[in-house]
């Protein structure tokens, strides 16, 4: 077995790239969108059953895709769009005290309200 020491040697400079990039600041992996999406759906679903279409919803997305999907299921619910902004998915504290760059934030970058204007749509 005179390759083990090697392959244990690659394994863990894979981990240790691995490790560095989804520990980095800059890493902007979102293991909560798919709950995010699963939860809206669910929401879409419960609203169409139950017949009761709220006069406005307040959504805040952390990225496009979420965004889009969600708007075209409000938008076959009925809703537009009646304010959107959209920001930096990053901020940083306004005073910053210690040494080096500070640290930021990741924040969802879309702010989106709906208002209901109709039953839903037949697609």
């Amino acid at each position: 077995m005179s390759g083990s020491p090697q392959i244990v040697a690659i394994l863990l400079a894979v981990f240790a790239i691995i490790a560095v990039v989804l520990l980095s600041r800059e890493a902007s992996m979102d293991i909560a969108s798919p709950l995010r999406n699963w939860l809206w759906a669910r929401d879409a679903r419960r609203i169409l059953a139950r017949n009761r279409y709220p006069e406005t919803l307040r959504r805040a997305y952390w990225n496009e895709a979420e965004y889009q999907n969600d708007k075209h299921r409000l938008a076959a619910l009925g809703y537009v769009i009646s304010s959107e902004e959209l920001n930096d998915p990053y901020v940083s504290p306004p005073a910053w005290m210690g040494p080096g760059q500070p640290p930021r934030r990741r924040v969802p970058a879309y702010h989106v309200i709906y208002e209901h204007r109709g039953g839903p749509s037949e697609t």
